[in-house]
């Protein structure tokens, strides 16, 4: 994080300073928290039967629109309204 700091004088020689933070912009991150019924292994899951659920956390600084996934080719899309923090469980058959 860092800082604008801007300074204005009048002809008074009265002078204000405003200090604005702000931050870069940083792609949305995606973080698996857990997997139930299932092992992970070096970021691979283990699936047991009859079925493992995974725990994602998906996040933006400016808002998600949209996560897609995918579990052999079938495609799931979840269509949001700018949260920041989405969790989501993810079911796969065994």
């Amino acid at each position: 994080m860092a800082n604008i700091v801007i300074s204005a004088t009048d002809k008074r020689n009265t002078t204000y300073s405003k200090t604005i933070p702000f931050i870069k912009y940083d792609k949305p991150k995606i973080e698996i928290l857990g997997v139930e019924n299932g092992m992970l292994i070096d970021d691979t899951i283990v699936v047991f039967p009859n079925e493992s659920i995974v725990k994602v956390k998906v996040s933006s600084l400016i808002g998600l629109t949209k996560i897609v996934y995918a579990i052999d080719s079938n495609e799931q899309i979840i269509t949001l309204n700018g949260e920041k923090e989405y969790i989501l469980n993810i079911r796969i058959a065994y």
